[in-house]
């Protein structure tokens, strides 16, 4: 092809950095590329690089139309220059939530509070990234990321942050109080972190992985997308979603040089309550992969399935036409449910672990009576499911964990609150740097090539210091939800790592991926553990458990309280509940005080 270098400054938010036309295709670049130079220079142009900013803008304003932002709006000028103690004394006073955000107080999103500060410090400075920077260095959210690199222009996670306040920021602190000036989108985000925080204390689940929260790089990028196109809006199930976004792109075409080598499908189940938003999700995926397919060929993204056949050979005959599928069905979750019952979804989940394993390999689901079915090489097979917490708990039986049904699925189980719906702000077109961080992934495998990533000598030594240390004992003790915690964690390593267009995975790559795993793991652990699902314990041995594990919590227990402490309980006949209530007596853990009214004797604190 042929190059024009230039001086000059590319538009920031450009949707993508090329666009096709007709047979031809023109790109801009301005870092992250690498490109062959040939040194056949043209006859009739100028050999020195000049400035041709004026040129740059009109050809990008040309060839993409559709993609040039309009003009900023000029934001009003802020109150002239003050030192920053006077500064951060204003804030605290003008903005509220500013002063406990500097002081370090933390949600579950510390991602979400580093910006809702860094935008209440862009309100402050006049958006002014060099005081905003400095004063955020100050905080009590200071910590090591702050500086770590996060994009691959080399941008850190500090930057990209104060980058994202300013753009969101349109209003400069000018003497007035903040309440009639203050940026929407930081008023919108306290809202949804106050919230959070709320339900959050309530939880007896250990809390989301931080990391999941704030994904780096590209997959950050994603994230960003997903959490401002969703009407119910929450970081954890966004950061899920990009990491499912990101396998339905890579796992066609890249493997993971590990020991006999990974494939990058993975199975997503996402345990919300009815009307937690989930079509959002799913929309998500599609609206990224139509975008792809139409600026470019796409050839090798998976294909979306937005139902799941009903048996084994359903499945296979949707491999048979594409060898890379990515199902956005909660049929799934159904077929875990029912297969404890059903012959014909027993052998589909069957089939489809066997398939899950097999991404190097070949699958076959056998002959059928009518049908001869053709072998299927190398089948990826991913999963991005919703159900509710109550469904799934209800049908898990210890038969299914010992088989290993559970443990092929990353399972992120939600909170059981809710989340106030958005009506303003919400933003459907993906943004530049999703889709150029997307296409790298997409044209990894150009002309039909397959892609390996490797890890570096640094992210090997890790992987075995975690993997004795951490997966592996967990894998012994508690192989029904824990025994491929490593598998999972090198595949969502190696997802980050493509998200900032490398084929090698890092120390601090693996370290992110193990943090989201072990996470997702012990939250998935601590609800199973408190439901008794899969202890093989009678339903009324389940209850005592579940009504014994918050005694704790209060001196006094009315008996109407057990079945809202205790799911089992709720779904006991009276007798049953009769049963468990006087074993609870005997036990000596509660004593009566009326029929209807228990002391607590595991309760040391204050009523």
């Amino acid at each position: 092809g042929y190059h024009v270098i230039i001086e000059g400054t590319k538009p920031e938010s450009m949707a993508s950095k090329a666009k096709r036309f007709h047979d031809s295709r023109v790109e801009v670049y301005s870092s992250g590329r690498y490109m062959t130079v040939t040194g056949q220079h043209i006859d009739g142009y100028p050999v020195a690089i000049e400035q041709r900013q004026a040129q740059l803008e009109s050809a990008c304003k040309t060839l993409f139309r559709d993609q040039v932002p309009a003009a900023t709006p000029v934001k009003p000028a802020p109150v002239d220059d003050l030192d920053d103690h006077t500064t951060l004394n204003r804030m605290f006073s003008h903005c509220k939530g500013s002063q406990a955000l500097f002081n370090g107080q933390q949600s579950n999103d510390a991602s979400g509070d580093d910006l809702a500060l860094c935008n209440h410090l862009a309100f402050m400075t006049g958006s002014d990234p060099t005081r905003m920077d400095r004063l955020f260095r100050q905080s009590g959210l200071m910590r090591d990321k702050w500086d770590k690199r996060h994009r691959s222009d080399g941008a850190t996670y500090g930057q990209m942050t104060i980058e994202q306040a300013i753009k969101g920021t349109k209003n400069a602190y000018t003497g007035q109080k903040a309440d009639n000036v203050t940026n929407p989108k930081a008023e919108a985000q306290a809202a949804m972190q106050a919230a959070e925080q709320g339900e959050q204390d309530a939880s007896t689940l250990p809390p989301f992985p931080d990391d999941l929260m704030g994904l780096p790089y590209g997959l950050g990028e994603i994230q960003l997308y997903v959490y401002n196109r969703m009407k119910y809006p929450d970081a954890a199930a966004a950061g899920f979603t990009a990491l499912a976004i990101a396998t339905t792109f890579a796992q066609k075409h890249v493997t993971v040089n590990s020991y006999e080598g990974l494939g990058l499908n993975e199975q997503y189940l996402v345990l919300a309550p009815t009307g937690f938003g989930k079509e959002d999700m799913r929309k998500a995926v599609s609206r990224l992969k139509n975008e792809i397919g139409d600026q470019f060929s796409g050839e090798n993204t998976s294909t979306l399935q937005y139902a799941a056949p009903a048996s084994a050979q359903g499945l296979h005959q949707a491999l048979e036409e594409d060898h890379c599928q990515m199902f956005l069905a909660d049929e799934f979750a159904e077929w875990l449910r029912q297969s404890s019952f059903d012959g014909i979804k027993q052998a589909a989940v069957g089939y489809l672990m066997q398939i899950y394993s097999s991404a190097l390999g070949t699958v076959d689901p056998g002959r059928a009576v009518t049908k001869k079915y053709t072998p299927v090489e190398k089948p990826r097979l991913s999963i991005l499911a919703t159900s509710t917490a109550e469904a799934m708990l209800g049908a898990m039986t210890s038969e299914q964990a010992d088989s290993g049904a559970y443990n092929r699925w990353l399972i992120l189980p939600m909170e059981n609150k809710r989340i106030h719906k958005r009506y303003e702000g919400l933003v459907y077109d993906p943004p530049a740097n999703v889709m150029d961080c997307l296409i790298w992934i997409d044209e990894l495998g150009d002309s039909g090539a397959t892609a390996e990533v490797r890890f570096s000598r640094e992210g090997k030594e890790l992987f075995k210091e975690i993997d004795s240390t951490t997966a592996e004992p967990i894998r012994f003790k508690d192989g029904r939800l824990g025994g491929r915690l490593s598998e999972q964690a090198i595949k969502m390593a190696a997802l980050i790592a493509l998200s900032d267009k490398r084929t090698t995975i890092d120390a601090s790559d693996l370290q992110t991926a193990y943090n989201i795993r072990l996470g997702l793991y012990h939250r998935t652990a601590a609800m199973v553990a408190d439901s008794g699902a899969i202890s093989g314990m009678h339903v009324t041995g389940q209850a005592f458990e579940q009504i014994k594990g918050v005694l704790h919590k209060k001196a006094t227990f009315y008996r109407g309280e057990f079945k809202t402490r205790s799911r089992k309980f709720k779904e006991l006949s009276e007798r049953d509940k009769d049963s468990v209530v006087q074993s609870l007596i005997s036990n000596g853990l509660i004593t009566p005080i009326t029929n209807s009214k228990f002391t607590s004797n595991l309760y040391q604190g204050e009523d």
